[in-house]
C-alpha cells in the first residue's frame, strides 16, 4: 500500500486529469472557438471498417480529443492573459478565419461586414462631398463615377466566425448606397463590384 502522502499525490493528479474530460462532456466549449483558430472542428471517429481505418483511428481519436477536451479555450486563454504582457507580442490587427485565411481589422472593418458598427454620420459627410464633387465635375462637362470595392470580409463571409457573419443585417455599404440614391442625379452612378 502506498504511503498517505503518495496516495494524496495519486488521488490529486487524478482529478487533475479527470476534470478536463469530465467537464468536456458536460460542457463542451463553442464550436465557434475552433473556428477562431482558423481550422475546421475534428469530427467523431468512426468505428474502422478496414485496416486502412484501423491504422487511421489512433490520429483520428487524437484529434478529436484535442478540439473536444474541456476547458481547453479557458486555458489558451489564462495562458495569453499570463504570458501577453510579458512575453509575446501578439498582431490584432489580423483575425484569423477558416483555413487560415486573414481578415484586416483596421478601422473596425470586419465589424463593419457584419453590420455591428454603423457610422450614419461618416456615411452621411461621405456621400455630402461625393456629391459637390459630382456636381463640381457636371459643371465642367466631366462624368463622374463611384465604385466602392469589397473587403475580403465581405467577400468571404463564410469563413469568418459566426460572431463575425452577416446575417442580414444592414451596413455602412446599404446606408451609403441608399442616400447616394437620395441625393443622386442621372449622371450619378454607384456601383460595386
Amino acid at each position: 500500500m502506498l504511503p498517505r502522502h503518495r496516495r494524496f499525490v495519486a488521488v490529486l493528479s487524478f482529478l487533475l486529469l479527470a476534470t478536463p474530460l469530465v467537464w468536456g462532456m458536460v460542457r463542451p466549449d463553442s464550436p465557434e472557438l475552433i473556428y477562431k483558430e482558423g481550422r475546421r472542428l475534428a469530427p467523431m471517429p468512426i468505428v474502422p471498417e478496414t485496416v486502412a481505418g484501423l491504422l487511421s483511428l489512433p490520429g483520428e481519436t487524437d484529434a478529436y480529443l484535442k478540439d473536444h477536451f474541456g476547458l481547453r479555450h479557458s486555458m489558451f486563454k489564462l495562458h495569453r492573459d499570463l504570458t501577453h504582457p510579458i512575453f509575446l507580442k501578439v498582431n490584432t490587427a489580423a483575425l484569423i478565419g477558416r483555413d487560415g485565411r486573414l481578415f484586416y481589422q483596421g478601422n473596425e472593418m470586419v465589424r463593419q461586414s457584419a453590420g455591428l458598427v454603423l457610422r450614419d454620420q461618416r456615411v452621411g459627410e461621405a456621400v455630402d462631398m461625393l456629391a459637390s464633387m459630382r456636381d463640381a465635375l457636371a459643371q465642367r462637362g466631366i462624368g463622374f463615377l463611384v465604385t466602392v470595392p469589397p473587403n475580403s470580409s465581405t467577400i468571404y463571409q463564410d469563413d469568418l466566425p459566426q460572431w463575425a457573419q452577416n446575417h442580414g443585417k444592414m451596413t455602412e455599404y446599404d446606408l451609403f448606397s441608399g442616400n447616394s440614391r437620395r441625393a443622386g442625379s442621372r449622371r450619378w452612378t454607384c456601383g460595386r463590384h
